[in-house]
């Protein structure tokens, strides 16, 4: 386990890029005051041009090819597309056969200074590095062994891997697996899987591929050509395998960060999680349960549903998969279900963080179609009535009004919830619970448990009065309530 040293959460965040070129920075320019970027290339016309396009402090170039010693007497193979150019000769039966490797066909070589990232880290008073990206055309394990001294304090890892040589005699990817496991790494995913072939054979369809995700399946259809490369992302083993301990949780705020800036956000998730359960442990709670919700809403259905194994719930009105969340504590504990939430940015966040989930962005009334939703800004008190939402303007806050499908509970449970049992129904739709309830087959789709906000948005004023009977009616039996929640029975 990595020891709680070396690294402080209020120290920059570091990057390095070996092989840069283009706009390999871009992606960090809204994060630049707390970054470091140092970016490596043989290439001295493009390191000017990267110069001249950032022109920041921030970021800084060096014209430098790394590899696994100090020498000036190494070999670069020019090619036609110069982001080919390589320490190893290209192979050239594939850059005359395959259309798509002429760009890595030999032009020119010349004599080429090589140093390697301790070396240049240890001038440069660069003593941590967390995340490296190595793009160097089949020369990253001579780069990954010229940095076996910094390579210890990085975190994430992405380097472009062959499973097929390009270049002669070049590293494969089972050789550069072997070597960063034995340095602490874990393979995380692929990304970019590229193929080549014959003139043509792009052209011939294969067998369906499948990518799953957990119980997700994604198809899509291949094609003709043989696997060549891809870009494969590595981790630290404990932020695979969550080995924290309560003495590590800057370690794991650091690593949150840095995978925000890399757009990990299951690794995100992951370690959030993991740092909650430690904050709370800190402080001697010793909880065996963390509520998310409002109003402990969460704990009191989890002392009612904790027999069941794998439950299923769903969530109108769902917000955030974080925050004022009535199913987080559900999924943690690998059940899974329905979220359904009109505002697109929070619906951006219950797809990165709710993968067993189904994710639904609409809004959920008595008919089926397309209606006016007014989104009050960054509040969870969005809403169909505009009655609603004119109210909050006198609380200082504003909204804006844009059109999103509508569908019905019976819509969707018939859609989704066949031969399933809905172990519990939350609705939180500001105003809108009578035509929510109204929207559902009771005969047919009978929750187990329904929870729905029963007071006017933003008030302690009860509203059930309004839509009660509906559920009454249907015998559901009033339970509980808990100052804001109503709770029923089938």
């Amino acid at each position: 386990m990595q020891e709680d040293k070396g690294v402080d959460i209020d120290k920059p965040i570091v990057i390095c890029d070996v092989g840069c070129r283009w706009g390999f920075a871009d992606k960090f320019l809204k994060n630049l005051d707390y970054l470091r970027i140092y970016g490596f290339d043989p290439d001295v016309e493009e390191c000017k041009f990267l110069e001249e396009k950032y022109n920041n402090v921030n970021i800084k170039i060096f014209p430098l090819a790394l590899s696994d010693k100090e020498s000036s007497d190494n070999i670069l193979y020019l090619t036609k597309e110069p982001a080919c150019s390589s320490l190893y000769k290209p192979d050239i039966y594939l850059t005359e056969a395959y259309p798509e490797l002429e760009c890595a066909k030999e032009i020119s070589v010349q004599k080429v200074t090589t140093s390697t990232l301790d070396i240049w880290s240890k001038c440069n008073e660069v003593d941590y590095i967390d995340y490296v990206k190595i793009d160097v055309q089949g020369a990253e394990l001579k780069v990954l062994k010229g940095s076996e001294k910094i390579l210890k304090t990085v975190r994430f890892l992405e380097l472009e891997v062959e499973f097929n040589p390009i270049y002669q005699n070049q590293p494969i990817f089972s050789e550069l697996d072997i070597y960063l496991r034995k340095q602490g790494f874990v393979l995380w995913k692929f990304t970019n899987l590229v193929h080549y072939g014959l003139a043509g054979e792009n052209q011939i369809l294969g067998p369906i591929n499948t990518v799953n995700y957990d119980d997700y399946r994604v198809e899509f259809e291949s094609r003709g050509g043989q696997l060549y490369w891809a870009d494969a992302i590595y981790v630290r083993k404990e932020i695979a395998s969550c080995l924290y301990d309560n003495l590590s949780e800057k370690f794991i705020k650091r690593d949150i960060e840095i995978a925000k800036l890399l757009g990990l956000f299951d690794i995100v998730y992951r370690l959030d999680k993991i740092k909650q359960e430690l904050s709370t442990l800190s402080k001697g709670a010793g909880m065996s349960l963390i509520s998310y919700a409002q109003n402990f809403e969460d704990i009191m259905l989890w002392r009612a549903l904790k027999h069941i194994k794998n439950g299923f719930y769903v969530d109108v009105g769902a917000w955030s998969p974080d925050y004022d969340s009535v199913t987080r504590l559900f999924y943690e504990k690998g059940w899974h279900g329905i979220n359904i939430e009109p505002n697109p940015e929070m619906q951006k966040q219950l797809i990165y963080k709710r993968r067993r989930d189904i994710n639904l962005q609409l809004a959920v009334s008595d008919s089926i179609g397309i209606d006016e939703m007014y989104f009050v800004s960054n509040s969870g008190l969005s809403t169909l009535d505009k009655k609603i939402a004119e109210k909050h303007i006198d609380l200082g806050l504003t909204y804006n009004s844009y059109p999103v499908k509508v569908s019905t509970l019976s819509q969707i449970f018939e859609e989704y919830t066949q031969n399933i049992d809905i172990h519990f129904l939350k609705i939180d739709v500001e105003g809108f619970e009578k035509k929510v309830l109204l929207g559902n087959n009771w005969k047919l789709y009978r929750p187990w448990i329904i929870l729905v906000e029963a007071t006017l948005p933003m008030s302690q004023i009860e509203c059930y009065e309004d839509w009660e009977y509906i559920l009454i009616n249907e015998n559901y039996e009033f339970v509980y309530a808990d100052g804001l929640n109503r709770f029923y029975i089938a």
